[in-house]
């Protein structure tokens, strides 16, 4: 049986100082439209192909979160058997995770069609993102 949890509680793991990896398991498109903060997208459709270099450590404490349609589920059973036993689907969802009250961040991995690029020299020097932590021994977003 998959091990479920509320907000409050994965709040509280968020906040311990102990490893964890909040992963949001939706599609990207699903992720983009609104996620909580420290989650990282790993979808449903790409989980085997990354779990390792995100999570290597299976014993890392491993928090998931869907759009309450059952994915994170498939993915936690999925990830059992891959070996990673400490895992827990947030019960709600993302949708769970507005209705306690905290925000839901769109992303998106691709200009906005109304910021037109420069190739002036004046214009600052881009920056890259910073690389989100699933804090369980990789770094995400590699």
């Amino acid at each position: 049986m998959t091990a479920t949890i509320d907000v409050a509680t994965l709040r509280g793991w968020l906040a311990d100082g102990g490893e964890i990896a909040f992963l949001d398991v939706r599609e990207e498109g699903q992720h983009g439209s609104g996620h909580p903060l420290l989650a990282v997208n790993i979808p449903y459709s790409r989980l085997e192909a990354e779990i390792v270099r995100l999570v290597p450590r299976r014993s890392c404490r491993v928090a998931l979160v869907d759009g309450a349609d059952g994915v994170a589920g498939k993915a936690a059973r999925r990830l059992d058997g891959l070996g990673y036993h400490d895992v827990h689907v947030l019960q709600g969802g993302a949708a769970a995770w507005a209705a306690a009250g905290y925000r839901l961040f769109p992303s998106t991995n691709v200009p906005s069609k109304g910021s037109p690029r420069s190739s002036s020299t004046n214009s600052p020097p881009r920056r890259s993102r910073p690389r989100s932590s699933t804090g369980c021994g990789a770094r995400a977003g590699r």
